[in-house]
């Protein structure tokens, strides 16, 4: 019986580790195709387009999106924190005080993907039809 706590500890560190993980793979690559995105359709334009394009806003956007990246990195580190934290409390009877380690680990997730959504609209606003 002494087993089975440290056994449902391992378990869940590792579910938090991999929710994190995909969590993260998710948002990089939403920040980084929006990213993409931009750029290829900023190297389709020509000067006989029909759409004209705000370079401060797209900047701006691209910056968002770069900061969304920068908050998956974020991510990615309080994740292996928060598995760690897990892993390493005390009897499950004590206060589970590891738990806010879990809001700690979906703030900057959530800070990525409030960057990601600026970013689009930023873009969209960026570019106007002639």
């Amino acid at each position: 019986m002494d087993d089975q706590p440290g056994i449902d500890r391992k378990h869940e560190a590792d579910l938090v580790k991999e929710i994190g993980m995909f969590s993260i793979k998710t948002m990089m690559t939403l920040c980084s195709g929006g990213f993409i995105v931009i750029l290829t359709f900023l190297s389709g334009i020509s000067t006989a387009s029909p759409v004209s394009v705000n370079v401060s806003q797209i900047k701006l956007a691209l910056t968002c999106l770069l900061g969304g990246l920068v908050f998956c990195v974020i991510t990615l580190f309080t994740s292996f924190i928060v598995s760690q934290a897990r892993l390493g409390r005390d009897a499950p009877s004590k206060l589970d005080r590891s738990s806010w380690l879990l809001v700690i680990q979906a703030g900057p997730l959530l800070l990525a993907f409030m960057f990601f959504v600026v970013g689009v609209f930023i873009a969209l606003t960026g570019m106007t039809e002639q």
